[in-house]
């Protein structure tokens, strides 16, 4: 039995590294792209959805913005290191936010880099920056 457990656990391995192995091509990416200040914008928008406590569909209120909206006027963004109840937000909510056009992958979420409502900051551009850098550094 313990020999079989080693032969799975030897066998279990390279795949697991396999999997960092093909996300690390989009890491760098990432990590080029989302250190470059110049590639973010402020936007603001309207609270239409939270899922997971973290995903936020908003309509995007900005006009001339280049986000792919697809023909709606709303899309996904999501906090990485912050839940949306650690703030207070609700649907229906008018927000400032930074994020960056890019989409990398099927599925993700452009990031909310810095966020406020009205007068109230809840986190700077350079906090928030850093700390979804770190994110894609240590969690992608």
């Amino acid at each position: 039995m313990k020999k079989l457990i080693v032969i799975f656990i030897c066998c279990l391995t390279p795949l697991i590294s396999a999997c960092d192995f093909l996300n690390e091509p989009y890491r760098r990416r990432m990590l080029e792209y989302y250190s470059d200040d110049s590639n973010y914008v402020i936007l603001t928008g309207s609270i239409v959805e939270i899922t997971y406590d973290c995903v936020l569909e908003i309509e995007i209120l900005t006009e001339d913005h280049n986000f792919p909206t697809y023909g709606s006027s709303s899309m996904s963004f999501q906090l990485y290191t912050s839940k949306a109840s650690d703030y207070g937000l609700d649907i229906g909510d008018i927000i400032t936010f930074t994020s960056a056009p890019w989409i990398f992958y099927n599925g993700h979420n452009l990031p909310i880099v810095s966020l406020s409502r009205g007068e109230e900051q809840f986190f700077t551009f350079e906090t928030g920056k850093k700390e979804y850098l770190k994110w894609i550094e240590e969690e992608f």
